[in-house]
């Protein structure tokens, strides 16, 4: 196990030190935080727009309230294994991302605060390992969110929020924080994924979700070469490809899963 560590990262946006708080499937973590500089959104939105917005949350949030943390640490992944994900996940899957309901910081089926997650509706385009049926819509959640800065506070401890305060040199958060690990991506509404999941239910059974795992290397976006549209029930072939969310290129799924 890797030994916690602090340094204050210098870009051109505002950085401040925000210590050591630990995250899921981290070691050592330390947090950033940066305000997000974008340009005013149009405010003559499209129908198609108000569509997309109805489906994602986090699309009615005005980017210049949005206040990042960063974090970064170690995993414990074997990242020179292709097939680690593949091989260590219960569940394998390609679905297509139905909506982000939001963020949340409070997971309901362990009753407890939790790192912050993003969760939301998918559609089951093709099982590659694991029990469930193609076409079936599902409720998921994944590491990283936005959240309104009260939310977010709840879930440190006093002495967390203490330092924070004091690392910000006591001037007050406001907005929505979000919270991203490294270099995670972002997931988006309408894109299909490759994704390695395991299934969490609470012990009455009335709540249950997938999770995914492995941050941007356990959701890769995927494709037709041939550019067919990808339905329920698609069959793996070699024309699918998914993306190398570390190098922006294509590659055969092949090269992530097993195909039986």
């Amino acid at each position: 196990m890797s030994k916690n560590t602090t340094a204050i990262k210098k870009t051109s946006s505002k950085y401040i030190i925000a210590g050591v708080i630990a995250i899921l499937l981290c070691v050592a973590t330390t947090i950033y935080f940066a305000n997000t500089n974008k340009t005013d959104t149009n405010k003559n939105e499209t129908t198609s727009e108000q569509k997309s917005e109805n489906k994602d949350a986090y699309a009615s949030i005005n980017k210049d309230d949005i206040t990042l943390v960063k974090s970064e640490g170690d995993t414990i992944w074997d990242l020179n294994d292709s097939y680690y994900f593949y091989k260590t996940s219960p569940i394998v899957v390609i679905v297509r991302i139905d909506s982000i309901g939001g963020g949340r910081n409070f997971n309901p089926i362990h009753n407890q605060y939790v790192s912050p997650q993003t969760v939301g509706r998918m559609t089951i385009i093709q099982p590659i390992k694991g029990e469930v049926e193609y076409g079936e819509q599902v409720s998921y959640a994944r590491l990283g969110a936005i959240l309104p800065v009260e939310d977010y506070l709840k879930g440190l401890s006093k002495a967390e929020q203490d330092k924070l305060n004091h690392l910000n040199k006591g001037n007050k958060l406001s907005g929505y924080i979000k919270s991203k690990f490294a270099e995670d991506i972002d997931i988006e509404v309408d894109k299909t994924y490759l994704v390695f999941l395991r299934r969490d239910i609470s012990k009455d059974g009335k709540i249950a979700e997938y999770v995914m795992e492995g941050m941007q290397y356990g959701m890769r976006e995927v494709k037709d070469s041939q550019a067919r549209e990808l339905k329920a029930g698609t069959k793996i072939s070699s024309n699918i490809e998914i993306l190398n969310n570390e190098t922006g290129t294509w590659e055969k799924i092949s090269t992530a899963v097993e195909i039986k």
